[in-house]
């Protein structure tokens, strides 16, 4: 009976260390692009895929607690300052959640909701450092940790800027290939011949 269930065992084990493994390099990269490019559209971005990409994932996961921080980072730094505390006040919300949870090992999450308490108590956009964990930090060590004083406007207001063709492709590819409401599978309320 063990030893059939040792396969099993191995097999879970195996995918939860790469699901962390995985999940702290995407801590990592979130954390350059928040404090060293201040990137925070592409911090949402990037954690929304990984989030959406899980087997099973809801909008009180730790990862949205940082999409939320990120994207009130964003709103606070274009001047929407109620937009940004509300987004703020949210990942705060959901982040405190995981205090002590494994997630501590990526991200001090107590002090992170206080350095988020700040930012809410605050009129006017400001950087913080993350305080993220010296194994999270490590994996930086290839990357360009200059922080420009200069951001470019493209960065600032991404949501208007970027190149949506993609996602406009996307779109249009979806609509094309829905199927007319008379050919769906069930026939029923709109699709109904009679």
């Amino acid at each position: 009976m063990v030893r059939e269930r040792t396969p099993v065992l191995l097999h879970t084990l195996f995918h939860l260390y790469s699901g962390v493994v995985k999940l702290k390099t995407i801590v990592a990269e979130y954390v350059y692009y928040f404090e060293y490019l201040r990137d925070y559209f592409e911090c949402h971005e990037l954690l929304e895929e990984f989030w959406k990409n899980k087997p099973e994932f809801t909008k009180q996961d730790f990862e949205v607690g940082l999409i939320l921080l990120a994207t009130g980072q964003y709103h606070m730094r274009r001047g929407n300052i109620t937009g940004g505390h509300r987004s703020l006040s949210k990942a705060k919300r959901i982040l405190k959640l995981y205090i002590d949870s494994h997630y501590e090992q990526f991200i001090d999450i107590a002090r992170l909701t206080s350095e988020i308490d700040l930012l809410i108590n605050s009129a006017v956009y400001k950087q913080i450092t993350l305080p993220a964990r010296s194994e999270v930090r490590s994996l930086l060590s290839d990357k360009d940790h200059h922080i420009s004083s200069d951001i470019h406007e493209n960065i600032i207001h991404k949501h208007l800027k970027r190149d949506r063709t993609e996602v406009l492709l996307a779109r249009h590819s979806a609509l094309y290939n829905k199927k007319p409401i008379d050919e769906s599978p069930h026939n029923g309320h709109h699709g109904n011949k009679g």
